[in-house]
Protein backbone atom coordinates (compact mmCIF):
# COMPACT_ATOMS: atom_id res chain seq x y z
CA UNK A 1 0.00 0.00 0.00
CA UNK A 2 1.29 3.26 -0.40
CA UNK A 3 1.43 6.19 1.76
CA UNK A 4 -0.53 8.89 0.92
CA UNK A 5 1.92 12.53 1.41
CA UNK A 6 -0.61 15.24 0.77
CA UNK A 7 0.65 18.63 -1.02
CA UNK A 8 0.50 21.03 2.04
CA UNK A 9 1.72 24.07 0.25
CA UNK A 10 -1.67 24.79 -1.71
CA UNK A 11 -2.46 28.56 -1.76
CA UNK A 12 -5.54 29.57 -3.47
CA UNK A 13 -6.11 33.11 -3.70
CA UNK A 14 -8.33 35.63 -5.41
CA UNK A 15 -6.40 38.89 -6.28
CA UNK A 16 -8.01 41.87 -8.27
CA UNK A 17 -6.13 44.03 -10.65
CA UNK A 18 -6.91 47.85 -10.95
CA UNK A 19 -9.18 47.59 -13.90
CA UNK A 20 -11.26 45.21 -11.98
CA UNK A 21 -10.69 41.82 -13.35
CA UNK A 22 -10.83 38.99 -10.86
CA UNK A 23 -8.18 36.37 -10.86
CA UNK A 24 -8.02 33.12 -9.18
CA UNK A 25 -4.04 31.57 -8.80
CA UNK A 26 -3.33 28.60 -7.20
CA UNK A 27 0.22 29.35 -5.93
CA UNK A 28 1.49 25.55 -5.02
CA UNK A 29 4.23 22.80 -5.54
CA UNK A 30 2.92 23.29 -9.76
CA UNK A 31 3.16 26.83 -10.08
CA UNK A 32 6.45 27.15 -8.77
CA UNK A 33 7.49 24.79 -10.91
CA UNK A 34 5.76 26.33 -13.86
CA UNK A 35 7.45 29.50 -13.03
CA UNK A 36 10.60 27.94 -12.64
CA UNK A 37 10.18 26.77 -15.82
CA UNK A 38 9.36 29.83 -17.63
CA UNK A 39 12.36 31.67 -15.92
CA UNK A 40 14.72 28.82 -17.21
CA UNK A 41 15.96 28.57 -13.29
CA UNK A 42 16.06 26.25 -10.40
CA UNK A 43 13.88 26.73 -7.66
CA UNK A 44 17.18 27.39 -5.30
CA UNK A 45 17.92 30.22 -7.71
CA UNK A 46 14.17 31.39 -8.03
CA UNK A 47 13.71 31.69 -4.17
CA UNK A 48 17.05 33.57 -3.80
CA UNK A 49 16.10 35.88 -6.68
CA UNK A 50 12.96 35.85 -5.03
CA UNK A 51 14.60 37.92 -1.81
CA UNK A 52 16.72 40.06 -3.87
CA UNK A 53 14.04 41.11 -6.11
CA UNK A 54 10.54 40.26 -5.62
CA UNK A 55 8.85 42.63 -8.08
CA UNK A 56 10.57 41.06 -11.06
CA UNK A 57 9.84 37.62 -9.84
CA UNK A 58 5.83 38.32 -8.56
CA UNK A 59 3.97 38.54 -11.95
CA UNK A 60 5.83 35.48 -12.94
CA UNK A 61 4.77 33.63 -10.02
CA UNK A 62 1.20 34.98 -9.64
CA UNK A 63 1.07 34.55 -13.87
CA UNK A 64 1.73 30.83 -12.96
CA UNK A 65 -0.34 30.90 -10.19
CA UNK A 66 -3.64 31.62 -12.46
CA UNK A 67 -2.30 29.39 -15.45
CA UNK A 68 -2.05 26.57 -12.97
CA UNK A 69 -5.54 27.20 -11.47
CA UNK A 70 -7.10 27.90 -15.10
CA UNK A 71 -5.45 24.31 -16.16
CA UNK A 72 -6.57 22.62 -13.20
CA UNK A 73 -10.05 23.71 -13.56
CA UNK A 74 -9.90 23.47 -17.60
CA UNK A 75 -10.63 26.82 -18.52
CA UNK A 76 -9.40 29.34 -21.02
CA UNK A 77 -5.66 29.85 -20.36
CA UNK A 78 -3.92 33.32 -19.90
CA UNK A 79 -0.74 33.11 -22.37
CA UNK A 80 -0.13 37.18 -22.95
CA UNK A 81 2.56 37.28 -20.04
CA UNK A 82 3.23 41.18 -20.39
CA UNK A 83 -0.34 41.67 -20.62
CA UNK A 84 -0.41 40.25 -17.17
CA UNK A 85 2.29 41.55 -15.85
CA UNK A 86 1.24 45.39 -16.94
CA UNK A 87 -1.91 43.98 -15.12
CA UNK A 88 -0.13 43.26 -11.97
CA UNK A 89 1.73 46.39 -12.04
CA UNK A 90 -1.85 47.79 -11.40
CA UNK A 91 -2.38 46.41 -8.20
CA UNK A 92 -1.33 47.52 -4.07
CA UNK A 93 2.09 45.65 -4.16
CA UNK A 94 2.44 45.43 -0.66
CA UNK A 95 -1.49 43.21 -0.75
CA UNK A 96 -0.31 41.28 -3.36
CA UNK A 97 3.19 40.33 -1.38
CA UNK A 98 0.50 39.86 1.91
CA UNK A 99 -1.61 37.31 0.06
CA UNK A 100 1.41 35.55 -1.60
CA UNK A 101 2.59 35.32 1.74
CA UNK A 102 0.10 34.29 3.43
CA UNK A 103 -1.04 31.31 0.36
CA UNK A 104 2.81 29.77 0.78
CA UNK A 105 2.79 29.52 4.65
CA UNK A 106 1.46 26.41 5.84
CA UNK A 107 -0.30 27.67 8.84
CA UNK A 108 -1.85 30.66 6.52
CA UNK A 109 -5.67 28.73 6.74
CA UNK A 110 -4.79 26.59 3.42
CA UNK A 111 -6.43 23.64 4.43
CA UNK A 112 -5.80 20.43 2.03
CA UNK A 113 -9.43 20.17 0.17
CA UNK A 114 -10.55 23.36 -0.03
CA UNK A 115 -11.58 24.17 -3.29
CA UNK A 116 -12.47 27.95 -3.09
CA UNK A 117 -10.48 30.61 -2.77
CA UNK A 118 -11.13 33.40 0.18
CA UNK A 119 -13.20 35.70 -0.99
CA UNK A 120 -13.67 39.83 0.15
CA UNK A 121 -17.31 40.70 1.77
CA UNK A 122 -18.01 43.84 -0.11
CA UNK A 123 -19.01 45.78 2.71
CA UNK A 124 -15.94 45.96 4.58
CA UNK A 125 -13.67 44.45 1.66
CA UNK A 126 -11.76 42.10 4.04
CA UNK A 127 -11.71 38.34 3.03
CA UNK A 128 -13.59 35.67 4.24
CA UNK A 129 -12.52 32.55 5.98
CA UNK A 130 -9.03 31.84 7.48
CA UNK A 131 -7.65 34.70 5.55
CA UNK A 132 -7.95 38.10 7.21
CA UNK A 133 -5.59 40.09 4.21
CA UNK A 134 -7.41 43.19 3.04
CA UNK A 135 -8.31 43.30 -0.79
CA UNK A 136 -6.63 46.09 -2.40
CA UNK A 137 -8.63 48.78 -3.66
CA UNK A 138 -9.22 49.63 -7.13
CA UNK A 139 -7.11 52.11 -9.41
CA UNK A 140 -9.92 55.12 -10.32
Amino acid sequence: MMNNSNNTLRGQIQITDGIGNEWNALINTNALRMACKHLDMELGQFLESFEANAVDLIPHLLFAGVKNFQILKREDQIDDFDHFAALVGTMDFTEIVAQIGDALILSSGNVIGETEPPKANPKTQKLSGRNSITKASKAE
